[in-house]
């Protein structure tokens, strides 16, 4: 590349992100005692939220946050729907993120599936639980599914990477929380600026 030439932002980006996702993935994966499952889960199906979210800033699609969840680390298995793939994803993400565990996906009957995530492989990876009814979610061959997907979009930056590339505006704003205007000034005054507090 030549000193004019700005980098390929976009790819950067990627790197970054792949980097935080799989070194803290691995990091919780090496814990020994009180394995944290729900970590491990929440941060797979979070990145790929996040990976669905930067491709689409690179290509101008509009993929759902469950998107690449369905497609790289539930259909390849050939157990689920897209559409229970979503269920699934919903009840990992939105269930860990603001309950600390899975919600179970519940039937037009009453029904309740509970999503079990477990440490080892012993029992069969998306494959049903009898009781109470279930489905097994096994870390270690989604941390596998996880990896891989985070190595094949890589590829694909790779591949089309160009000097000058960036994200899309949607990425920095999406990755952002704007403040209030209540509390915008009670920011400044918090980092040591002029502004009054009391307003």
């Amino acid at each position: 590349m030549a000193a004019s030439e700005s980098p390929d932002a976009a790819f950067e980006s990627f790197n970054v992100l792949r980097e935080r996702l799989k070194s803290g993935l691995r990091r919780v994966m090496e814990i020994k005692r009180k394995e944290p499952h729900f970590v491990a889960a929440l941060i797979m199906a979070a990145g790929c939220e996040a990976v669905g979210k930067l491709l689409d800033a690179i290509d101008g699609s509009k993929r759902e946050a469950h998107d690449v969840f369905v497609r790289e680390l539930v259909l390849p298995h050939k157990t689920l729907s897209s559409a229970m793939g979503r269920e699934l994803f919903k009840s990992l993400r939105h269930g860990i993120a603001h309950s600390f565990r899975p919600k179970p996906i519940v039937l037009a009957d009453g029904t309740r599936v509970w999503v079990t995530v477990n440490w080892g492989t012993r029992q069969p990876h998306l494959g049903p639980r009898r009781d109470p009814p279930g489905i097994w979610v096994n870390l270690p061959t989604m941390q596998a599914d996880f990896e891989a997907m985070l190595n094949k979009y890589r590829r694909h930056f790779q591949e089309t990477s160009r000097a000058g590339r960036e994200p899309s505006e949607r990425w920095e704003k999406d990755s952002m929380e704007k403040a209030s205007k209540e509390t915008d000034r009670a920011w400044h005054a918090f980092l040591g600026g002029d502004a009054d507090v009391r307003s």
